[in-house]
This record gives C-alpha cells, sequence and structure tokens, in this order.
C-alpha cells in the first residue's frame, strides 16, 4: 500500500468506465489505474478531477499501481465555476504536459499549487499563467537574463529582449535585425515574472494585454529552443 498526496494533472478515459491518473506531488509524479471512476456512483471521482488536489491509496499490481481511494483536500471549485478560467486551466495544462519533464518536482508542485489557489482566489489568471511559464522556463535551464545585457555585461540602459540569447540588451549592443526593442515597462514585466518569489506571486497584476504578449515571446522562445509549440495561447 501506498499513500501520496499529489495534483492531478492529467486524467485519460481508459476501457468503459476506468481512467489513467497523473499526479504531480513534492517528490514526483505518479501514474495509477483508476477503475470504475467514469460511473456515477463512484465515490473516487471526485479525487481524479484534474487539478484537485487529493490525497490517494495506491496498491501494486503487476500492471502498475492500482487506485484503491481518492480523498478531495482541496478541489479549486472557484476555478470551475467561473467559466473564464477555464482557458488557463487549460493553459497550464498543456504548459505541464510539454515542460515539465525533467525539471524539478518539488518545486513545479510548489509553482502550480500557488498559482491554482491564486486563481481559485480569482487573481488575475493571465498574469498567474505568465509567471508560472516563465518559472517553468527557469526549471527547465532556459530562464532569461534580466539583470545585465546578455552582450556586454551592462547593467544599465537596457531596451531590447534578444529570444537568440536569452536576455535583455543595452542600447549600444541593440542590432535591430534580431532583437525586440521593449519599453521600460514591459522589460520590467519580463524582469519581475523570472524573479519574484512565490510567495509574492500575487504583489501585483498586469494588464491582460500586456502579459499575452510577453507570453507570446516565451512561447517564440521555447519553440526556437525546444521545437515546442504551445497551441493552447490562442485561446488566452
Amino acid at each position: 500500500m501506498k499513500e501520496i498526496q499529489g495534483i492531478v494533472v492529467a486524467s485519460t478515459p481508459f476501457n468503459d468506465f476506468d481512467k489513467m491518473i497523473t499526479v504531480l506531488t513534492k517528490e514526483g509524479s505518479y501514474a495509477f489505474l483508476a477503475k470504475g471512476v467514469m460511473k456515477l456512483t463512484s465515490k473516487n471521482h471526485p479525487s481524479v478531477e484534474e487539478f484537485t488536489y487529493s490525497n490517494f491509496l495506491l496498491t501494486s499490481s503487476k500492471k502498475g499501481l492500482l487506485l484503491r481511494q481518492g480523498n478531495v483536500i482541496e478541489a479549486f471549485y472557484n476555478i470551475r465555476l467561473n467559466l473564464p478560467n477555464l482557458k488557463y486551466l487549460n493553459f497550464l495544462k498543456e504548459v505541464n504536459n510539454k515542460l515539465t519533464l525533467n525539471i524539478d518536482k518539488n518545486l513545479e508542485f510548489v509553482y502550480l499549487y500557488r498559482v491554482l489557489s491564486l486563481l481559485n482566489d480569482n487573481f488575475s489568471g493571465m498574469t498567474l499563467s505568465l509567471i508560472y511559464l516563465a518559472k517553468i522556463l527557469i526549471l527547465n535551464g532556459l530562464g532569461f537574463e534580466v539583470d545585465y545585457c546578455v552582450r556586454t555585461k551592462e547593467k544599465l540602459d537596457l531596451v531590447a529582449l534578444s529570444l537568440r540569447d536569452g536576455g535583455f540588451v543595452s542600447r549600444c549592443a541593440f542590432k535591430a535585425e534580431e532583437d525586440i526593442a521593449l519599453g521600460e515597462r514591459k522589460l520590467k514585466i519580463i524582469r519581475y515574472i523570472f524573479k519574484v518569489d512565490c510567495e509574492r506571486f500575487s504583489h501585483i497584476a498586469f494588464n491582460d494585454d500586456e502579459c499575452l504578449e510577453i507570453i507570446r515571446l516565451l512561447s517564440d522562445f521555447i519553440y526556437d529552443n525546444l521545437d515546442i509549440k504551445l497551441t493552447s495561447i490562442k485561446y488566452l
């Protein structure tokens, strides 16, 4: 018997009434078969809903782990009651499915739990999506250099972003043909999302249009470096 606590990050139908469940915990990811959870009478059904934080009792079989009992710890009901939030859950799901294979699971869990808690409290979903994407990039070793110019190491007069070099560029090192000139506010937002501590995720909310523009820039960076496309962005 094994007991785990974690967030359901994937739930895939398997056979007529069963599901394969993937749970993110502080110790790592676990996949198990949840038999009968698609039946209306299933007591375990609520615990295996995506983005639910639950406690699971698992048993081992020749085919892998099986769910014996699941109990909801936090369902984040407010997220689901607010339909616009579903697009953010869809984005978080895609980020987790595509960008978290070989990263620190403890920090991934901490960040995801914090984002879901704040989204449940009606904090800006677009800001949270942007911050979460930046933190997952850091865990992948792809965090932007936001303290100085990636070419000259200068800390002053930073005016642009280089996706190729992964960080800020100073005025004297700016290359119009390859760098993206950004205003002071957008540069401050980018610096903030890469440097903010988990406890301060809700310190400030940014304009949705600004967030979306930067998410698209990060998506281009991800595609260039990992050959991964985030298709859910078009629904944000």
